[in-house]
C-alpha cells in the first residue's frame, strides 16, 4: 500500500537537553513516511526519520489492532511500534562525560487512525 504522511514524534522538546537535541535550532523530531508495506512480522513504515536536522531511512515495524466500528459508523485502528536508533548516527554526542546516556534512543510509538 502507498501512504505519504508526515508524523511529528515530538515537537516541544524544549524540555530535553540542549546538549543532544539541539533544541533551539531544531524544533522538532518527525517520520516521514514513503510506503507501508507487508513483511512476514507484520506491516512496516519506510520513510524518512529526522532529528537534529540529520535525515536517515528508517524503517518501522507496527502492531495493528482493529478495526473498531465507533457508535457513529466511523473505524478506529490503532498502532504501536518500538524502535532502536543509533545516537550517534544522529550527531548526539555526550558533552558531559560525567552523565549516563545510552547509545541507542527507544522510540515508543502510540497512534490511532481514524476514518473521516
Amino acid at each position: 500500500m502507498d501512504f505519504n504522511s508526515k508524523f511529528i514524534i515530538l515537537s516541544n522538546i524544549n524540555i530535553i537537553n540542549e546538549s543532544y537535541f539541539k533544541t533551539k535550532k531544531y524544533k522538532s523530531i518527525h517520520f516521514e513516511s514513503m510506503r507501508i508495506e507487508g513483511s512476514p512480522n507484520g506491516p512496516v513504515a519506510k520513510g524518512l526519520f529526522t532529528i537534529n536536522g540529520k535525515s536517515k531511512g528508517l524503517i518501522i515495524p507496527m502492531t495493528v489492532t482493529g478495526p473498531v466500528t465507533q457508535e457513529n459508523g466511523k473505524y478506529r485502528i490503532g498502532i504501536s511500534s518500538t524502535v532502536e536508533i543509533s545516537r550517534e548516527s544522529y550527531q548526539m554526542v555526550i558533552v558531559n562525560e560525567d552523565e549516563k546516556i545510552s547509545d541507542t534512543l527507544v522510540l515508543d510509538i502510540q497512534l490511532q487512525i481514524i476514518s473521516k
